[in-house]
């Protein structure tokens, strides 16, 4: 088992046709080998055949019949390639025939890699009750409670390991994690050098290392490591918590002059302006300027339709055109969105020849429009009452104004909630229901202090341009970030880079489903996709900080503040 991202299940296989094939490929090695069965896959899995391992492990289960030996075995070289589903039907097999440590150990531990965490343990104290000293269990138990967070547990028994053999380094690393994590830095940094010294799991012991540097108030030298292991593994969300948790340890310690003069040394940082408060009267509509509202969408049709009817119902006096891009969505999306289209002359629908992605077919949107300014708009928001006025007002505020953004549920720093939740992942909360989305929009509007607040960058769920800026900044990439998720942050970089102000209006509140229109497996694959991308472009210590800078920014903290007991009184 491993401390780092203990239950992130490996990748399971399914029995195909071709998994079969390959197994049956691997046959006739196996049989002329002239090796004792455990020698032959010890051998095969060393030189990293596993598929020819379990290919040895099954036409032995097949020669030598079904049993606790033969399932066992084969379990174990599923186990090895990660088919961790066909593992446990394995192991569940052995335990039929004898029950013995072995076998319920490694049905724990492939219940812990699916994530199954607590038949993981039960598992594992049943192997440990047949056997107090099988290092194996002992050692999996302590990464299982460390992943709970029982640091008292993890240490129990990782101790207990280390007690039989001092050698084993997994044990030792997780009593470290176990001794850091609980604040007892000295005996941590014990532990951690006999792990360094054997050069272990190097990228887990230096993320230990920024927690200690944190203890030592060295907060420059954190956030180098932390964003040095963030470039290195940038889907490794324990290296992002670490960076998160570094820089808001240095924005509230008593140094902000020294944090100020370190971000003031990045590359990519600009000062901010100072947050403002809103001019003149609410907008009333008046005037020559209309805004386009560009919606790119693919599927998803429920959500789909509640934004185009939010769009039309709501504060239609500043509304252009509704340009619907559909990104190859299936027929009957299509047939409906026509159908929408034919409903208001406003709306004008352009169907893609194939799928574009996010970013090729807001491309397509603004190319179409010849508006001032432009709203780019996901397909699985919904908007209230004024709020093109009030992107509008915020957009004219000062002509160095490049975009602007709204407040929202589901939108990380321009969250009315918390930004980030307890375990350092960007947070969000449901849309309220329709009766209370008037509410929340008007308590948004009503709230005293800066409207206006400058920000590094802006999120794109929901985002006013002006289309000259836009112009000059040459627009969005569609070849780095074609399919969205960075798209509008490399944008206010450059915008900033020109001299130009992005804004969130604090004022105005969009709701924001969040990827109705993905899986979470395809967009938790974007987004890192997305982010490795920014690091490559921007470098990760200067996006990161430029990240955090805005999480952590005060005025929008403050308005959270504001908004929070108003929430939880309403939904409570």
């Amino acid at each position: 088992m491993t401390s780092e991202n203990p239950a992130q299940p490996k990748a399971n296989q399914d029995g195909s046709d071709a998994f079969k094939a390959l197994l049956q490929r691997n046959r006739n090695l196996s049989v002329k080998s002239g090796l004792p069965i455990d020698d032959l896959i010890a051998r095969q899995i060393k030189d990293r055949r596993d598929f020819a391992a379990l290919s040895s492990a099954v036409t032995e289960l097949e020669r030598v019949g079904a049993g606790a030996v033969t399932h066992a075995r084969v379990a174990r070289c599923e186990m090895s390639l990660g088919l961790i589903d066909r593992a446990i039907r394995s192991w569940k097999a052995s335990l039929g025939f004898e029950r013995t440590s072995a076998s319920l150990a490694g049905l724990g531990i492939a219940y812990f890699q699916t994530g199954d965490i607590n038949a993981a343990i039960a598992k594992l104290q049943d192997a440990l009750a047949m056997d107090q000293s099988n290092l194996d269990v002992l050692e999996s138990l302590a990464v299982a409670h460390l992943y709970l967070g029982d640091l008292g547990a993890a240490k129990r028994f990782a101790t207990k390991a280390l007690s039989i053999d001092p050698d084993r380094l997994e044990s030792r690393l997780c009593r470290a994690r176990a001794e850091i994590a609980a604040g007892n830095f000295e005996e941590g940094r014990q532990d951690l050098r006999i792990v360094q010294q054997s050069k272990y799991k190097e990228h887990e012991t230096r993320l230990l290392e920024v927690d200690l540097f944190l203890d030592d108030g060295d907060f420059e030298v954190a956030l180098y490591l932390a964003a040095e292991l963030c470039e290195r593994h940038p889907d490794s969300r324990d290296c992002l918590t670490a960076f998160r948790r570094s820089y808001a340890a240095f924005d509230a310690s008593d140094r902000s002059e020294d944090l100020a003069d370190f971000l003031a040394g990045l590359d990519h940082f600009a000062a901010l302006g100072t947050p403002r408060s809103r001019p003149g009267g609410p907008d009333d509509g008046s005037g020559k300027d209309l805004i386009d509202v560009i919606v790119p969408v693919h599927n998803a049709w429920g959500a789909t339709d509640r934004c185009l009817t939010s769009v039309l119902s709501t504060d239609i006096d500043r509304l252009g055109r509704i340009i619907v891009v559909n990104d190859d969505s299936d027929p009957k999306v299509r047939e409906r969105l026509a159908e929408f289209a034919e409903t208001d002359r406003r709306i004008t629908l352009i169907d893609t020849p194939s799928r574009l992605g996010f970013t090729r077919s807001v491309c397509l949107g603004v190319a179409r429009s010849d508006a001032g300014a432009f709203v780019v708009l996901n397909s699985d928001t919904v908007v209230t009452d004024g709020w093109l006025g009030r992107l509008w007002t915020a957009l004219r505020s000062s002509p160095d104004t490049g975009m602007v953004g709204p407040m929202s549920n589901n939108a990380a720093w321009q969250n009315y909630g918390a930004a980030l939740s307890q375990d350092g992942v960007f947070a969000g909360t449901g849309m309220p229901q329709p009766s209370y989305r008037k509410d929340v929009a008007s308590v948004a509007a009503g709230w005293e202090g800066a409207d206006y607040v400058p920000v590094h960058f802006l999120h794109g769920f929901c985002v006013m341009v002006d289309r000259a800026a836009y112009d000059a900044c040459d627009g969005l990439d569609q070849e780095i970030f074609p399919e969205g998720y960075g798209e509008f942050q490399d944008l206010s970089l450059r915008m900033r880079a020109k001299g130009l102000e992005l804004l969130v209006a604090t004022d105005c509140i969009v709701f924001h489903e969040k990827g109705a229109s993905l899986s979470n497996q395809r967009r938790e694959r974007l987004s890192s996709e997305g982010r490795k991308s920014l690091y490559r472009r921007y470098a990760a210590l200067n996006y990161l900080c430029l990240e955090m800078a805005n999480i952590r920014h005060p005025s929008l903290e403050e308005k959270r503040d504001t908004l929070r007991p108003v929430l939880r009184s309403w939904f409570s």
